[in-house]
């Protein structure tokens, strides 16, 4: 069993996971800190860099499960398997319930069906096998749910060569290689204000707390009676029962409360409270702002830090369905599915920078006036009615607008469907990359969210190879 250390959270825990690694002593020396999660981290590697000359050279700082990932690796590679991805996990269960679909019936094949077995999926990894076969044999719609999870991952080949392994067997091997690790192969070994949820954590914590080269940091807050419940279920995933110390000291209370009007109020208020310390000298990295729920506060938050110029870090709160290349692709593949509905089709040219062959881009205000006047309704008007109406138009800029627009109709349809179809989900990614690559002008202009946003849309469609 290693170093278990209680410490308030904030400065005093950062000043106690320094004294942890000594960097005074060997400023290189390696060391492993491994956090409860992303945000924790970050806050570690900054702190750390600013404290030492070296900065973070030779330490590590991950979180739980980048380390299951780093620990299982090898042994995935010597097993020639590699993690089930989500989508690998949920085409799997889709076969699954479609074959067997239980006490699910006739919403087996139900997106949120889906979506429910997959989240807890998620929340059973680190459940120990025979509890969880235990659960599985107690019937009923329970039973039928775990017999979904167990029946989607022997489709996986979880276990066999060239298979994809799901996470609770790549924690087991995440595990057994943290046993065969030797003491102080990492340096120093720090668990920093760990508080498991699930249980994948937990398993992982209670592995570690073991081992005598390992230094648990936990983070108490100052009131008694969350501290104690806290100390308590940290004992419950295997580190020692401990009492809170006297030496901590009282949490701290809000200064001061304000009431607003409605949300939107409320973010304006609290913006404005963080200008006004940032303008006598409070350091943005010492602010945080919080709110209870996404709906609404992180759009308003994020537009108004935007509007105030306020530079900030937070977590984005735009699904990649509401990014510009999202949009342009979910509806380049309605139109592949209804048809080139016009009201549909004027939706897509006008939300988006699309560009002709030729790579100019579409006149769309001139298109949305010359099918309108034409009559267009749906894919059978366009080349009729457009024609018939070029016919009759006063201006040669006119009748170049509307054949264009046949053109680029055509052409749009010919890329929604092609002569000879894909048949692997390799060949749909590339399909749709393609169509969007050739349609979509991207700018170096953009927004860094809406970049981001695009080239993971590009990294998922080349993903879908996964699913072959």
């Amino acid at each position: 069993m290693g170093q278990i250390i209680t410490s308030q959270f904030g400065t005093r825990a950062m000043a106690d996971l320094a004294r942890v690694l000594d960097r005074d002593v060997d400023p290189l020396a390696p060391a492993l800190v491994v956090c409860a999660g992303p945000l924790v981290a970050l806050g570690v590697r900054r702190a750390l860099a600013a404290q030492s000359p070296t900065g973070m050279a030779g330490v590590d700082v991950v979180t739980f499960d980048r380390l299951i990932e780093e620990l299982s690796r090898s042994r995935l590679a010597s097993l020639g398997q590699h993690p089930a991805s989500s989508l690998e996990l949920q085409a799997a269960l889709r076969s699954e319930l479609a074959e067997e679909p239980g006490h699910f019936g006739a919403v087996a094949g139900h997106r949120t069906t889906e979506d429910r077995l997959l989240r807890l999926q998620r929340e059973l990894v680190g459940l120990p096998r025979p509890v969880f076969r235990r659960l599985q044999g107690s019937g009923g719609l329970s039973g039928d749910a775990l017999r979904a999870l167990a029946g989607a991952a022997q489709r996986l080949d979880s276990g066999r060569p060239g298979g994809a392994c799901i996470a609770s067997d790549v924690l087991s091997l995440a595990l057994e290689a943290l046993t065969e690790l030797p003491v102080g192969a990492r340096g120093a070994l720090v668990v920093f204000l760990p508080d498991p949820v699930a249980a994948s954590e937990g398993r992982l914590l209670a592995a570690l707390s073991s081992r005598d080269d390992c230094t648990v940091i936990l983070g108490l807050t100052g009131d008694a009676a969350l501290d104690d419940r806290h100390l308590k279920r940290m004992a419950g995933w295997g580190l020692p029962a401990l009492e809170v110390p006297g030496s901590i000291e009282p949490k701290p209370v809000g200064a001061r409360v304000l009431e607003v009007s409605d949300p939107e109020d409320e973010v304006r208020s609290a913006v404005r409270e963080l200008t006004a310390h940032a303008a006598t000298g409070v350091p943005l990295a010492r602010m945080a702002l919080l709110y209870t729920s996404s709906d609404p506060y992180a759009s308003l938050i994020h537009e108004h830090l935007e509007a105030s110029d306020l530079p900030f870090s937070a977590p984005g709160y735009r699904p990649l369905t509401a990014s510009l290349a999202g949009r342009t692709l979910l509806r380049l593949l309605e139109l592949a599915r209804s048809g080139i509905e016009r009201g549909a089709f004027i939706s897509l040219v006008s939300s988006a920078p699309l560009r002709l062959p030729d790579g100019q881009p579409v006149p769309t205000s001139h298109w949305d006036r010359l099918s309108r006047q034409a009559g267009v309704v749906d894919g059978d008007d366009w080349h009729p009615r457009l024609t018939r109406l070029a016919a009759h138009l006063d201006t040669e800029e006119d009748r170049r607008a509307a054949a264009s627009l046949v053109d680029f109709v055509a052409h749009l349809a010919q890329r929604l469907q092609p002569v000879a179809p894909p048949t692997s989900w390799s060949g749909w990614g590339a399909w749709a990359k393609a169509l969007l690559g050739s349609l979509l002008i991207r700018s170096r202009r953009w927004p860094d969210a809406e970049r981001l946003a695009s080239e993971r849309i590009d990294l998922l469609l080349d993903r879908l190879g996964i699913l072959d």
